[in-house]
């Protein structure tokens, strides 16, 4: 018996429309409590995330502040090893040269088993010697460097032995390199760490050297970090002492499960925190907010750190409680159309479906259906492979992209690595034939360690370059003449270095470049007039560059000076290897002045697909 159509729309309306909109609410109402309930883990994974990269920051930061202290002693420890009788000058000397390098760096000091300290620190108004002679009893005395201040009163420190500073006995005990626990300096009341190491002779401990680090070093790792969230930073060293915190410490009141302690106040370096659930979130509170935590442990160099960073759980959610809000605002909005549409739409969506019904059965009695729809069905299911087909083939070509993102960081963290070992056996080696330059008279075998201490020290600052600079195939080839010039007017060379240009030269021809520049200057520095400054330009060419020296000669220098350039095997090997050419000229109104030219070619440098780009790059 079949129903009139009132009856049918009665029907739909009862067994299908109402069930679908109940259906809808109720869907729309599960969205909305799935977005609430998943608050807390996009919070979770928000937190882990930035406190993540925060931690990797501070460790690449930390390393590069710990590592030259760390280098530095175990190359005085080896040295002093290496000529245990050298004179306090010479330690001096060393010294010097190495805190006027590192800025970071507040006391060089070496102390021996007799009694012998020799100290060099950087104070406010300079840089001062002290000095404390061998023997059971003596005074820790002052010396004023070039650079300090006139004026400053140098102070001495009575019944000073270093054999009784914790440094001292704690490396001596140790057998180690050792990180000396927080002190403050006794010159200026700043806190400070100490690196310490024991100079060994063979089998015998004949005393330590130590290089001091303040600890606002510290604090301005953790000041340069650049967050949109509020988080906090705190660092503590292995025993538990606070090093540096971001931003200034306010007078938060530490909560289980961080602290053990009742009561509340700033943490401080006496402070002892109870470690919980190392390098995992937890939610808990500070100061009554509740925040994310989380412990790092970072490691350099015989010792570690531990990093607390806390982020407020409110800073993490109050943009997706927003989002939230106006999610549910659109939900309700939507349920209440389709209630609205329900209701007013339902009489003539019953007269449309009785309206589909009757056209259905009769396509089904004329047998009617189109081949053209079955086609269609099959062209979409096959589409719809293909779809498939592509997504798993992004998803692998993503998954190998983050693979070779991977190795190339990798290879990038050894290659740094390299050139910064290889810089510091370098300097290692220049500070060697500094020392043995020093017992020998002048000569042709004192100048010939001189050229060949100024070429190691000219690879050396290659390496250091490469270490330093973001790129690792190329050298600005400008910046290396700046520094190389740097060096020569140490040892009294006059002269004024004008670059107009910056190229970018292969990491593989810089170190040819840098000892072709090292030997004109060293030729230079024998044979042209002291009393007339000389100049150095690098100028761009249309064919490539042009390396340009001018300076004053005597008759007999000059033919010197041009013999020692053009009869240099040196010279003869490395030119061709570059594609350049030396070309001497006289300056016609000065005819005591010569002109030496190296000229460059573009094939030498590094080249975009535009070609003009790179010459003033």
């Amino acid at each position: 018996m079949s129903h009139p159509p009132s009856s049918r729309s009665a029907r739909l309306i009862d067994r299908i429309l109402i069930p679908v909109i109940v259906a809808s609410i109720g869907a729309l109402a599960a969205g909305g409590l799935h977005m609430y309930l998943s608050l807390p883990r996009i919070a979770h994974t928000t937190a882990e995330k930035s406190l993540s990269a925060i931690e990797r920051a501070v460790t690449s930061e930390l390393h590069a502040l710990l590592d030259p202290p760390a280098d530095l002693a175990l190359i005085n420890a080896h040295i002093i090893s290496l000529h245990p009788s050298l004179p306090i000058e010479k330690i001096h000397a060393l010294f010097l040269e190495e805190i006027e390098s590192h800025p970071e760096i507040s006391i060089v000091a070496a102390g021996m088993e007799d009694g012998t300290y020799v100290e060099v620190q950087r104070l406010p108004q300079g840089i001062r010697y002290g000095y404390r002679p061998a023997g059971r009893e003596g005074d820790l005395t002052f010396f004023p460097t070039p650079s300090l201040s006139p004026g400053t009163e140098l102070q001495r420190v009575a019944g000073y032995d270093p054999r009784t500073r914790p440094w001292y006995t704690e490396a001596l005990d140790a057998g180690t390199m050792i990180w000396s626990p927080p002190y403050r300096l006794a010159s200026s009341d700043a806190p400070a760490m100490a690196v310490s190491t024991p100079i060994r002779l063979g089998d015998r401990t004949i005393g330590v050297s130590t290089v001091t680090i303040e600890l606002l070093h510290f604090s301005r790792i953790l000041e340069t970090l650049t967050t949109p969230l509020d988080i906090r930073c705190y660092l503590f060293d292995d025993s538990h002492h606070l090093l540096a915190a971001a931003p200034a410490l306010p007078p938060y009141r530490l909560l289980a499960p961080l602290d053990s302690r009742e009561g509340s106040g700033t943490p401080s370096r006496d402070d002892s925190l109870t470690r919980h659930h190392p390098e995992t979130i937890t939610l808990t509170e500070l100061d009554g907010i509740p925040v994310y935590l989380q412990e790092h442990l970072l490691t350099s160099r015989s010792t570690s750190f531990h990093l607390l960073t806390a982020v407020p759980r409110d800073s993490l959610t109050a943009p997706f409680r927003r989002a939230q809000l106006a999610a549910l605002l659109t939900i309700l909005i939507l349920m209440v159309v389709v209630v609205v549409i329900a209701l007013f739409s339902s009489r003539n969506i019953a007269r449309h479906f009785d309206l589909l019904t009757h056209h259905t059965r009769v396509l089904r009695l004329q047998e009617a259906i189109p081949a053209d729809l079955l086609t269609l069905s099959r062209r979409t299911d096959e589409l719809g492979e293909i779809s498939r087909a592509l997504i798993d083939l992004k998803q692998r070509l993503d998954q190998q992209h983050e693979e070779v993102l991977q190795h190339l960081a990798a290879r990038e963290l050894l290659l740094k690595e390299i050139d910064h070992r290889v810089k510091n056996n370098l300097q290692t080696m220049v500070s060697i034939l500094t020392l043995e330059m020093e017992t020998l008279p002048s000569g042709r075998a004192k100048d010939t360690l001189h050229l060949i201490r100024q070429l190691l020290h000219t690879i050396a600052l290659v390496h250091d370059m490469a270490y330093t600079q973001p790129s690792l195939t190329s050298i600005d080839l400008a910046q290396l003449f700046d520094h190389i010039v740097s060096l020569y007017k140490t040892t009294g060379l006059s002269l004024y270095y004008h670059p107009s240009a910056s190229p970018h030269v292969p990491l593989a021809s810089a170190i040819p470049y840098g000892i072709l520049l090292s030997y004109f200057l060293e030729a230079l520095r024998s044979y042209a007039s002291p009393s007339d400054p000389s100049t150095l330009e690098l100028l761009s060419h249309e064919e490539g560059y042009i390396l340009t020296m001018r300076a004053v000669f005597s008759p007999s220098r000059e033919v010197e000076f041009k013999k020692r350039i053009l009869g240099s095997l040196l010279v003869k090997g490395l030119l061709p290897q570059l594609g350049g050419q030396v070309v001497f000229t006289r300056t016609p109104l000065s005819p005591r002045k010569v002109e030496l030219e190296t000229r460059i070619p573009f094939s030498a440098f590094e080249w975009s697909t535009d070609r003009d780009c790179n010459i003033e790059c």
